[in-house]
Order: structure tokens, then sequence, then C-alpha cells
């Protein structure tokens, strides 16, 4: 007997009570308490590995539902940066068109003349801060033409100077003649990323050094180069700063990885850059060493330059058909009144709609004699594509110019291919939209 009550205290002691606190752990898990711990020191035995066990997939699970959440307020980021650069775009479209019409207006020794100048250009460089946001909020597609890189990295080295403090020393250096068939906006992205690392890895100061250049890699030095044999261009972004150490070198392109601390960085910038890297064919290398700094090597393949891919030079607008009737769908007032200006000032019949429903009512009101639709691809009600296929369903030759001040990616292909059809992105220019209406009435036949 005294042996039997010896065993049980043993057990109240050494066993149950460890069960007890797994249990009351796997219990807290099971209403989503994720800091549920069984509070077990490691210990041998199985009891000793089942908790720790449990103790290790509560920090996991724990550690993936805070990604998620990250994750989800990323997602909810993205789509605000959307909507900012989707009402930004409006504005930009509004400036532009009014500062054109009015130095259409104004000689040019008059004095507000270059003043509406500098406010047309400031209006038009800042779309490329809504091509950043679209970029985020991954509302715009990626393109992919041939360019220099030489000329981007010298114009981004502008923006990489306010990006490095004083205690840094920027070293930009291009002697690439190459095409590269790549996406702009993208790579000016990835390029700001690996400069802002390379800045944090020096806060006592150092330098970096941007060096871009064609390189021919034979058969014999494939295996060094870490690329295929072929022609490239290589872009070498380095810095002095502190360095890696392997066992983080083997994770930095991992999405939310990040040795930063909390709030100072997402763990999404390198991941961006590798996403972007392989989009365009190409390859990363990184080299670092604990305490003298690191080298990303990007190789990205030459392209053969496309007369089809190469930007052609507008044509003026022709004249318009006198009292040609148009109906724009737009539902932003000030991008209204801007339409209504210029189409009536070239000589068209203008009719505004600021809904989809309304828009597709007066467009079968007006029947025959409507002869070009201008709608805006986000509308209340009716979205612009559905209206303008509604309307080609009764008159099927019926010229359609497509806005949009998010990105032309989402217009259904049998529309926005159709021969009569343009397309034109905000903020656009007075010239550029009168062009695309022209373009997309020329192809009707007579």
């Amino acid at each position: 007997f005294v042996a039997l009550l010896l065993a049980w205290v043993g057990a109240q002691v050494l066993v149950l009570r460890d069960v007890d606190a797994i249990l009351g752990a796997t219990r807290k898990l099971g209403t989503g308490d994720l800091t549920a711990r069984t509070g077990l020191d490691e210990r041998a035995g199985e009891i000793g590995q089942i908790a720790t066990s449990v103790d290790m997939m509560a920090a996991q699970l724990e550690r993936r539902q805070d990604r998620m959440r990250h994750a989800e307020r990323l997602e909810s980021l993205g789509r605000l940066a959307g909507g900012v650069a989707h009402d930004f775009n409006n504005m930009l479209t509004a400036i532009v068109g009014s500062a054109d019409l009015a130095l259409e207006a104004l000689p040019s020794d008059h004095p507000a003349y270059h003043d509406l100048l500098s406010i047309k250009s400031s209006a038009s460089r800042s779309s490329t801060l809504t091509r950043q946001l679209l970029d985020f909020s991954r509302r715009s597609p990626l393109s992919s033409t041939p360019k220099r890189l030489d000329v981007l990295v010298r114009e981004s080295a502008q923006l990489l100077g306010r990006v490095a403090p004083a205690t840094v020393s920027l070293d930009v250096q291009t002697h690439s003649e190459r095409l590269v068939r790549v996406d702009a906006g993208r790579f000016e992205q990835a390029l700001m990323n690996l400069a802002v690392n390379a800045r944090d890895a020096m806060p006592n100061g150092g330098t970096m050094a941007i060096v871009l250049d064609d390189h021919d890699v034979a058969e014999a030095e494939a295996a060094d180069a870490h690329v295929p044999a072929g022609q490239w261009v290589r872009l070498r972004v380095t810095d002095t700063g502190s360095g890696m150490a392997p066992d983080v070198l083997r994770r930095i392109f991992e999405p939310f990885y990040t040795t930063k601390q909390v709030g100072e960085g997402t763990g999404l910038g390198l991941s961006m850059v590798y996403g972007t890297v392989k989009h365009h064919g190409g390859h990363i290398h990184v080299e670092s060493v604990v305490g003298r700094g690191t080298c990303f090597t990007i190789w990205l393949p030459e392209a053969q330059s496309d007369s089809a891919d190469e930007p052609t030079v507008e044509e003026p607008a022709g004249e318009p058909t006198r009292g040609t009737r148009i109906l724009v769908a737009e539902d932003q007032p000030e991008v209204q009144l801007l339409l209504r200006r210029v189409l009536s000032k070239s000589g068209y019949v203008v009719d505004v709609a600021s809904t989809g429903d309304d828009a597709l009512a007066r467009g079968l009101a007006l029947g025959s004699s409507l002869q070009v639709l201008i709608t805006d691809y986000d509308m209340p009600g009716m979205r612009g594509d559905a209206v303008a296929l509604a309307l080609r369903e009764q008159y099927p030759e019926l010229p359609v110019v497509l806005m949009s001040g998010f990105t032309s990616e989402g217009w259904p292909s049998s529309l926005a291919e159709s021969s009569h059809t343009s397309v034109v992105e905000k903020p656009f220019t007075a010239q550029r939209l009168l062009h695309a209406i022209e373009v997309a009435r020329s192809a009707v036949p007579v």
C-alpha cells in the first residue's frame, strides 16, 4: 500500500502535472489564444518532447498569424494607395489640361507663360509618384520595352542622393550602351530598395557604389559569374557597411524576413527586388563579409531593338469634323469641365454623363448621332468597359476612347484590342486626347 501511495504521489508530481500543463496549453490554442505555452522547461523523456513540440507549434502559429495580419495591413494599404493614385491622377489631368489651355491662350512673351510651363512640367513629373503608388498597390502592369539602363540609373541618382545621408558618399558609374527589356518603374524601385538597404548598413558612414556596365560571359566563366554564357548588362550596388552573416545571407530574399527592429522594416524590399529581376529574365547574386560590406550583382539579358516597341512621336491631331457628337462618361467634375472645354474648343458637340447607367441611357438615346464615346474605367454604377461594350452591341463600329486613372490592364481584350478603340492613361494632355480620338475615328470604315 505504501509503495502504491508513493507511486501515485510520484505520478501526480512527475507526470500528471506535466500532462495537465500540456492539456491546458492545447485547450487555449484551440480557443485561438496563440500565446499559450506549457511553461515546462526542456527535459528528457516522451512528456518533455511532447511539451517542447506543443510550444514550438504555438510559436510558429503565432508568427504566422503576425505575418498574416501584416499582409492584411499591407493589402489594405495597397488599396488605399491605389485609391489615392486614382484621385491624384484625376487632379493631375485637370492641372495639365488647364495649363495646356492657358498656354494656348497666352503669347510666348507673356510674363505668366513660363510659369505655366513650369506648372505643367511639375505636374507631369508628379505622375511618377502615382506610378509608384500603383506599383505598390499592384494596379500597374509590368511593361517590358527595350531601354538603356544607363539613362535610368543617372536619372535615379538624383533621388539616391537624397536617400544617402551626408556621412555616406555616393559613387555612380555607368558604362553601358546596351538595351534591356525592362519596366522602368520597377527597375527604379528595385534600385531604390538596394540603396536604402546599403544606407541602413552604414549607420556610421561609408561609401555606396553603383556601377553599371556591359559584360560578355563566356562558357568558361559562367560558373563563377553565376549566370549562363551570353551578353549581359551588369548592375552592382556595393556598400562598406556591416555585412551579413551566412545564416542571414541565406534568407534575405524571403518575404517578411528582416533583421531590422519592429517598425523599421517590412522584410519586403529585397523580395520585391528578387521578383523584379526574375520577371525580367535576370539573375541576382549577393556577396557579403561581416564588417566589410555587401555587394548585390544584378544580371539582365541584352535585348535587341524592336521598332514596334520604340516610342513614336504623336502626330498633331487633324481637324475634327465640326459638329461631331461625343459622349463623355466621367464622374470627376474637374475632369468633366476640362474635357468639355478641350472638346468644345476643337469643334465637337459634347454630352456629359456622371454615372455609368446615365452614360448608357444617353448613348442609347442619341442613337446613330453618337459618333464617339469617351469613358473612364472607374464609374459609379456601371463601369466604363460595361458601358462601352453595351453600346458596341448596338453600334459595332462606334469609336471609343478609354481613360483610366489606374491602368489599362483591366479593359476587356475584345474592347481594348479593337481597331477603333484608343486608350489614354491619366494624366494626359489635350493634344494626346485629341490624337486618341482621331486614331479611333480613322479606323472606322467610311
